[in-house]
């Protein structure tokens, strides 16, 4: 409503003088000059407030003004939280050797290695030179007699005399107990004690047949070092398995097959001082463990080896610092580099290793024959996105600019802005933008604004900061929290 301005003045006259006294009658004078106005009146009492007009149209934007002085710096703000950790920069030049410190206590003795292969002997040296004869000494005491000797071999047997003559013939004996009756091809005779002609037929194992011992335990002991004590030999085409374990219904719990492989089919253990130290398959979803499973503590590991040099290990796995709580111990991978693929979640957080190319879904934008470069990385729950547009002949913008976010966010409020910049190639014109996010998953575009007291931000469009044209450009730089 525009503003009336009123005089009292004009509205409110003040009161008529009083009339003078009549003079005497004298001739007739000039005309008097008109007496001063009486004093002005007192102000009335103001009117009660019309109704309020219709609102007017809005008038056309001012042309921008000057940009006032910059104004005082303002007290310096809360300390924000603390941002997550950046990547880790390059590893600088190294710096020169400093004086060597003194020497520090002796750190806890490392595992004890393997037991290096013998050493080749030595060639053996040169016989010294013999020694000089001593002089023989003298006689010593005569000793106590011996232990008589043995007697002496018998003498050789005188000639045999003369036959006697033959004696008549003797009473027939009784009929001794000869054998067993019976048996079959392949047994034999055996004792079954020690009482005379005890005997029962036996199978006995034959060389070239198929043997089944249905007996006690059986032991293989070897004559001497270097005698095998078992060998299994294949044929020409082996195919079966060379050995079976099996328990009492024929399953097979382990076997040697063909090509030597070892199979178990419950699972694997290994012991050290009657600790186990080993296993895997132990339970139905399979499964490995390393390290003593008795309350001991120890440092399992396994080593990798993968160069041309014969080292110790060219990748370390060592798990330590058990806690008595299950996953409270450490994992520690020493190696030359540890390369994790893009998308890998370490502890819940996705690591993505290098810059990944994304899509994104535009609103209120057509590409058309423009160019878009859109790429992210995200380590833990941080992402980071850049955006680069160009447009091209047949590109358009018709509202305010969105894009869809790579991953969806956490924790996002629209208030916060960021890094974006806004190219008008003709004229040649940079103007600086800002960033903001519309919703978890989408983020879109502002052209700052100086016409007032304090910068702000309006939104884009067709017309917005520029009319859009080919060759305009606009880049997004920002980062969130991942949901």
């Amino acid at each position: 409503m525009g503003r009336v301005t009123v005089s009292s003045n004009n509205l409110f006259p003040g009161p008529k003088g009083q009339k003078g006294d009549a003079g005497a009658a004298g001739a007739t004078g000039p005309a008097g000059a008109t007496g001063p106005a009486g004093p002005t009146g007192a102000t009335g009492p103001t009117g009660s407030t019309g109704a309020t007009g219709p609102k007017g149209d809005t008038g056309d934007q001012g042309i921008q003004g000057i940009q006032g002085a910059t104004g005082a710096t303002g007290s310096t703000g809360a300390t924000g939280p603390k941002g997550d950790i950046g990547d880790t920069g390059p590893t600088g030049p190294t710096g020169p050797t400093g004086a060597t410190g003194s020497t520090g206590p002796q750190g806890i003795q490392g595992i004890k290695g393997d037991t290096g292969d013998t050493g080749p002997t030595g060639p053996t040296g040169p016989t010294g030179p013999t020694g000089a004869t001593g002089a023989t000494g003298a006689t010593g005491p005569q000793g106590i007699q011996g232990v008589k000797g043995d007697t002496g071999d018998t003498g050789p047997t005188g000639p045999t005399g003369p036959t006697g003559p033959t004696g008549a013939t003797g009473a027939t004996g009784a009929t001794g107990p000869g054998v067993v009756v019976g048996g079959t091809v392949g047994q034999a005779l055996t004792k079954i004690d020690s009482t005379n002609y005890n005997t029962q037929w036996t199978t006995i194992p034959l060389l070239d047949a198929a043997n089944t011992f249905t007996g006690g335990q059986q032991q293989i002991t070897t004559a001497s070092a270097a005698t095998k004590g078992l060998i299994v030999k294949g044929s020409a085409s082996q195919s079966a398995n060379l050995q079976e374990w099996q328990d009492s219904t024929s399953a097979v719990k382990a076997s040697v097959d063909s090509t030597g492989v070892l199979n178990t089919y419950s699972g694997f253990r290994g012991y050290v001082s009657g600790a186990e130290t080993f296993s895997f398959g132990i339970s139905a979803n399979g499964g490995i463990e390393l390290g003593k499973t008795n309350g001991t503590t120890s440092t399992p590991f396994i080593d990798f080896h993968s160069g041309a040099t014969a080292v110790d290990y060219d990748v370390r796995m060592i798990a330590s610092g058990g806690t008595g709580v299950s996953g409270g111990g450490t994992l520690t991978v020493t190696g030359g580099t540890i390369a994790l693929p893009a998308g890998t979640t370490v502890g819940g957080n996705t690591i993505s290793g290098t810059w990944a190319n994304y899509t994104p879904t535009w609103t209120n934008f057509t590409v058309g024959n423009g160019s878009v470069v859109s790429r992210y990385a995200q380590i833990g729950k941080v992402v980071f996105v850049n955006i680069i547009v160009t447009l091209g002949s047949t590109s358009s913008v018709t509202g305010i600019i969105y894009a869809s976010l790579p991953v969806t966010g956490a924790n996002i409020s629209n208030i916060g802005n960021y890094t974006a910049g806004i190219y008008d190639a003709t004229p040649f014109n940079i103007f600086m933008g800002t960033a903001f996010f519309n919703s978890t998953t989408q983020v879109g575009l502002k052209a700052q604004n100086s016409a007032g007291t304090y910068v702000t931000s309006s939104y884009t469009n067709s017309t917005t900061p520029m009319t859009w044209a080919s060759g305009d450009a606009f880049q997004f730089n920002f980062n969130y929290e991942a949901a």
